[in-house]
């Protein structure tokens, strides 16, 4: 062949021609050759098991053997064994076995049958048997199989079975040991996730109950709510009338409107004031106006914090004649008296809260410092506040409960304290000393308010956060956080039987959770078995034991700090101006406060995940069920697809998210940062945005961004994703068949143990122990391709013989069952395979027409005529190349 190819006048396609039939013969000899060491493997291999198999089938036969020989053939295998064991030596020889075996079976034994059983049964190849081994020999002869199917045949026929019951089929062929040990276990796990549920499910009531009880949410909404909307609503500023010469007919701005720093002196003094410091009862509009106008300018002057002294000899004549309002004062009730403690309702706030302490205001101030730009000569005079707090947006709960301890107490920003039951004129005085010294200046990064209530009735602790948050672009952020927490978490002595119920499941988990995990160790040691214990189930079962103790950490240190301020409060003098007459014990209370709030909140925020991890508990035991399973399968199926699905959809929402991050950044407080754009635009992909706010960057890059995103995202690529669900949703769907419904397997279930309870039967987990003593041991036994039937179970194991029956049955149906999953899975594979073959044989047959196409025009081409020697080689590597990739897929299908 290669010499026909070095013939120079043989053309390119000739040449071709000869090269795909050398190469054609090359492969097929590799194969040959590859199949034929294959084949060779293959019958060592073969050699290899039987050998095995001789070796290990002593053990199995003699133990299948005395299952299936009754008492009465015991004893005659005994009999006759003696009889020709004239010498005690415990064997007997070929020929005396060969007449036992006729003298027990009344019949010649034929020489086939006897070579047959010489080779199966004489294990160790010594031309004699022991007892054993005789016993074995006498169990499989033909007769002896005989005898045993027909009587089990009229045992099943004399029976209650139908004709076509499986029980019937399962009691004369029996199942694998495999197999009934794959069913007992499962039967385990199914029992053992039904009371994971049960035990799972009062472990979430319990938990509801607790923290519904402890935290009291709608109470705590009450008084967040009723504290908020006062404090938004009512204390104004900017009124319509000369402040204070007549009285305000009407604030027209609340906190929100405070844009620079006499905004918040005047909300402070007009607005929160009167409502934090209460100073009598108040009356209707009109008669605060007639009120007002009873009292002179100097009066009004000091009630607004200019004192007596400074105001000299201005006139303070009151209304021309009587007031009157003189004569029509309020008649105080003594049930209204005795509410309130007396004719005055200082310390008191929204009627049913005491004022606690008074108000705290502190801030964070940042000192200036030179500025680092180069135009700050030229274009700035004067100094930069340095960008430390990052201030820019709205922030979140956790940036307002938490203050940056290293900007507190500067110079000029020193804390201060307003003291509760003080006159109205003192606490303005007070803010007007602050005022005049530049408390709150161009340094002051934020400016806390703390105002402290207690609930009696409730006995529940309000503290109130106003913060104002000056950004370095110079606007004023303004947030007010309500978070009320109870003194007294056990206000019943039920809820301690709620809690000590939830710990006490909580260490009943712990302790079954132990249990198990000292079983794998003590049968699998301590490498196997910890590996053999771990998995995703158990798992979540430590992670659910561990996380509960965090949550228990968590309240013990709760209940500490909560002591903690009861006992600060026992201290404190209810008519005392700020409570406490020593100021460290107010400034302890209100820093213990801050602590329990910060406490409060994180305590919040772990009780909520906690559901989470009970629900994966939840999901445990549904894995046991199929109707209840489908949900989970279809996840765990679907993982991969929608894992790549999710790559694809992430890069393109993405995408999206940072174009809207540049179209609305600048212009939107949702899309001014990455995280806040990307839970805007996931949030217009669920249907909720503003188009008003969209548009304002212009028409036409609204309309691009939100037509592309809406057809891309909405309307395909989630559309996708359900496809991707519903069709392995529909697989699994079909999957499980006639599969038992949760209240027919939790029947079953209860039934059962019921009858383990009343000692009628035997619970599966000890039947399983008692098959296999090493059943944590997942690699499978020589004895697993052992038959067992009913009556092995009933003289081994001591099971009643109905439980055997229902054992075996169920294990029969399960191997059934499996047998066709998998035979449909082999064929799913093999048409993929097929399908596979002749798609790589219909590239190549393209390929090479192709190949062959071109050689041909190139030779019918009068201008390369005078080149084609030197294009010889190319030709056939361009001609031949799709035969590489044949020999390649061969070797893949050898491989």
């Amino acid at each position: 062949m290669s010499e026909l190819m070095q013939d120079k006048d043989m053309s390119p396609l000739e040449k071709c021609y000869y090269r795909v039939i050398e190469k054609e013969d090359y492969v097929k000899d590799t194969i040959a050759d590859v199949k034929q060491v294959l084949e060779e493997l293959k019958r060592d291999s073969e050699r290899a098991a039987e050998k095995a198999k001789a070796k290990a089938g002593g053990k199995r036969r003699l133990q299948a053997a005395k299952h299936n020989l009754s008492h009465g053939h015991r004893q005659k295998c005994s009999e006759a064994f003696k009889k020709y064991d004239t010498n005690d030596s415990g064997y007997i020889t070929v020929m005396e076995l060969r007449k036992v075996l006729e003298e027990m079976h009344d019949r010649p034994v034929e020489e086939e049958e006897f070579t047959q059983v010489m080779k199966d049964f004489d294990t160790n190849r010594d031309g004699r048997m022991d007892f054993e081994e005789f016993m074995v020999c006498f169990a499989y002869t033909d007769q002896q199989r005989d005898q045993y199917f027909e009587a089990q045949m009229g045992k099943a026929l004399n029976s209650e079975y139908k004709v076509g019951d499986s029980r019937m089929t399962s009691r004369v062929e029996g199942v694998t040991l495999k197999s009934l040990k794959r069913y007992l276990q499962k039967e385990i796990d199914e029992t053992s996730s039904c009371m994971q549920f049960m035990w799972a499910a009062a472990i979430f009531c319990f938990f509801a109950i607790s923290v519904s009880q402890h935290f009291r949410f709608d109470q705590t909404f009450a008084i967040d709510e009723a504290i908020t909307w006062d404090v938004e609503q009512n204390a104004n500023f900017a009124f319509s009338g000369i402040v204070p010469f007549e009285n305000g007919r009407m604030g027209h701005k609340t906190m929100y409107d405070v844009n620079s720093i006499a905004d918040f002196w005047s909300w402070f003094q007009m607005g929160l004031v009167p409502v934090f410091w209460p100073t009598g009862w108040d009356v209707s509009e009109v008669r605060a106006n007639t009120q007002a106008e009873c009292s002179g300018p100097k009066d009004a002057l000091n009630n607004f914090g200019w004192p007596a002294s400074r105001l000299g000899n201005k006139s303070d004549a009151p209304w021309n004649g009587s007031c009157p309002e003189g004569s029509n004062e309020v008649q105080w009730q003594q049930e209204v008296e005795n509410f309130l403690g007396g004719q005055k309702v200082d310390g008191h706030y929204l009627l049913y809260f005491s004022i606690v302490g008074g108000v705290r205001l502190r801030q964070e101030r940042v000192p200036s410092r030179d500025c680092a730009t180069p135009y700050s000569k030229s274009a700035h005079v004067g100094k930069c506040i340095p960008d430390d707090l990052d201030y820019w947006l709205q922030p979140e709960l956790r940036r307002v409960l938490d203050i940056d301890e290293r900007f507190v107490n500067q110079a000029g920003g020193e804390t201060q304290y307003l003291l509760s039951r003080t006159p109205q004129s003192e606490v303005r005085e007070i803010l007007t000393g602050l005022e005049n010294r530049m408390w709150f200046s161009p340094s002051t990064r934020r400016v806390d308010i703390l105002f402290t209530v207690y609930h009696p009735q409730l006995r529940a602790i309000a503290p109130i956060y106003i913060v104002f948050i000056m950004n370095e672009a110079g606007h004023i952020l303004k947030d007010i956080e309500v978070i009320p927490f109870f003194l007294h978490q056990y206000r019943n002595p039920w809820l301690y039987f709620v809690d000590i119920c939830w710990v006490l499941l909580l260490i009943k988990l712990f302790l079954e959770e132990s249990r198990d995990v000292w079983r794998h160790l003590t049968k699998g040691g301590c490498i196997h078995g910890f590996a053999v214990y771990i998995n995703l189930p158990n798992f979540v079962d430590w992670l659910s034991i561990v996380y509960a103790v965090v949550l228990i950490i968590f309240w013990a240190t709760h209940l500490f700090d909560l002591a903690e301020i009861r006992q600060l409060m026992d201290q404190g003098q209810a008519l005392e101006p700020g409570t406490w007459v020593d100021s460290g014990l107010r400034k302890e209370f209100f820093s213990l406060v801050d602590h329990t709030v910060r406490k409060t909140h994180l305590l919040r925020t772990l009780a909520a995940a906690y559901p989470f991890v009970i629900v994966s508990r939840f999901l445990k035991a549904f894995a046991s069920q199929p109707r209840l399973a489908m949900v989970t399968n279809t996840l765990s199926k679907a993982s991969v697809d929608i894992f790549h699905f999710g790559v694809v959809f992430f890069s393109v929402f993405t995408i999206f998210t940072m174009s809207a991050l540049i179209l609305w950044g600048g212009d939107s407080e949702y899309f001014a940062t990455f995280p806040r754009a990307f839970n805007s635009v996931f949030r217009i992909m669920l249907g909720d945005f503003d188009w008003t706010e969209l548009r304002e960057i212009g028409r036409a890059q609204a309309y691009l961004w939100f037509w592309f995103f809406m057809w891309l995202v909405n309307l395909i690529m989630l559309n996708m994703l359900l496809a991707i669900v519903m069709d392995v949703y529909g697989d699994v769907k079909s999957g499980i068949g006639s599969a038992k419904t949760l209240w027919a397997q939790s029947f079953e279930i209860l039934r059962r143990q019921w009858e383990v309870w009343k000692g009628r039967i035997l619970s599966y987990a000890e039947i399983l122990e008692r098959v296999d003593p090493d059943f944590l041991d997942e690699e499978d036994d020589e004895d697993d391709a052992e038959t067992v039937r009913p009556e092995n179970l009933v003289q081994t194991h001591n099971l009643k013989e109905e439980q055997a029956d229902e054992i075996i049955d169920e294990a029969y149906k399960l191997h059934e069952r499996e047998a066709k999953q998998s035979d449909s899975a082999d064929q799913l594979k093999k048409a993929a395979r097929i399908e596979t073959k002749v798609l790589q044989m219909h590239q190549f047959m393209n390929g090479m027409e192709a190949s062959l196409r071109a050689t041909y025009q190139q030779t019918q081409n009068p201008r390369h005529q005078n080149t084609a020697s030197s294009q010889d080689d190319s030709v056939e590597n361009s001609s031949c190349s799709s035969r590489g990739h044949e020999e390649g897929a061969d070797t893949a299908e050898l491989g």
